[in-house]
């Protein structure tokens, strides 16, 4: 199965900015992102780039930054990952909390040092709290903060929520459209954007007759369902010309997602260029990815999720110039 997985794969590859977070990119940084069509691609170049990675919790479960220093270069280095997702909490944001605030920045520092793209997506306003069944204006207040903070990092992404639920795709839509308007008026560009679908993130395919109407914007799907599901919940969007990233999966059969079914995205999302992030880089989450934090993969499912990243290109060379839109 892991040779087919291989053999199978095609893979490409408010605010001012805060002083720690205020570091110029040009020459070093990793290049500015933008949608064409399906494609992420880089600004300027035009180069595509398929992101392939996991979600990182730590620092929200723990405390402290302990594991994240661990973990960028383990993932980076000895996986080949190129993006990290990290549900983040609001109202420490909001309140301008050292502690948390630092955090976050140490964050986008192991991102850059290790040339992987990081996405702040919002998960709860407490710190691990319960996740909200939409972002409300709190949600939408900090994720502007964040972007203000991070403004000349090219590296950063946003997400409006890691997990909408008990929602119509009709009531969501105007409030990540104004979520996207904050976000974009804080940044010194137009960042990525990943729009959470319904269901717990499962379905986007509502965004094929309704998309949010802004620019930069992907469709963030949490593929925990069975491999029949993929094509209904978010392979159709992709399919009409929405970009579409997979932000979390795993062997998680209480979830609908079985070790066949991760087996299945992989080949899926691999010939159809779709980047992901599996759930979770940790001994614990669960799924779990790592047997322990000494960077030993589970069986079988760590292991296949390591031989996909593996067989991803590097990232794009550091960007020589920053375009900025007027």
């Amino acid at each position: 199965m892991m040779i087919a997985i291989l053999l199978t794969l095609c893979l490409t590859w408010s605010v001012s900015a805060h002083p720690a977070a205020a570091q110029a990119t040009a020459g070093g940084g990793l290049p500015r992102l933008k949608t064409e069509g399906s494609r992420l691609v880089t600004d300027p170049g035009g180069q595509e780039v398929v992101l392939r990675g996991a979600n990182i919790m730590g620092s929200e479960w723990d405390g402290n930054m302990d594991w994240e220093r661990v973990a960028f270069p383990m993932l980076a280095g000895a996986w080949h990952g190129d993006v990290v997702v990290h549900g983040f909490a609001a109202d420490p944001v909001n309140a301008n909390d050292p502690t948390y605030l630092s955090w976050l920045d140490e964050y986008v520092e192991l991102a850059q040092a290790n040339r992987v793209y990081v996405v702040f997506a919002f998960r709860s306003y407490a710190v691990n709290g319960r996740q909200p069944r939409m972002p409300g204006r709190r949600a939408q207040r900090a994720l502007a903060v964040l972007a203000g903070r991070y403004r000349d990092r090219t590296n950063v992404i946003y997400g409006l929520q890691v997990e909408p639920h008990d929602v119509s795709w009709r009531t969501l839509r105007p409030r990540f459209e104004a979520m996207v308007d904050a976000i974009h008026a804080a940044a010194a560009d137009e960042p990525i954007v990943l729009v959470p679908g319904i269901k717990w993130s499962r379905d986007v395919s509502p965004a094929i007759g309704a998309p949010v109407r802004r620019e930069n914007v992907v469709y963030s799907a949490h593929a925990y369902a069975p491999a029949e599901d993929f094509e209904r919940y978010f392979g159709r969007a992709h399919a009409a010309g929405l970009p579409v990233f997979v932000s979390e999966f795993g062997d998680a059969p209480d979830l609908g997602m079985s070790m066949s079914d991760v087996d299945d995205l992989l080949r899926y999302t691999g010939e159809a260029r779709i980047g992901w992030a599996a759930w979770n880089f940790d001994a614990y989450g669960p799924p779990a990815l790592l047997a322990s934090r000494d960077g030993t993969p589970t069986l079988p499912y760590g292991a296949a999720v390591k031989a996909a990243m593996m067989a991803t290109r590097p990232p794009p060379p550091p960007a020589q110039a920053i375009r900025r839109r007027r």
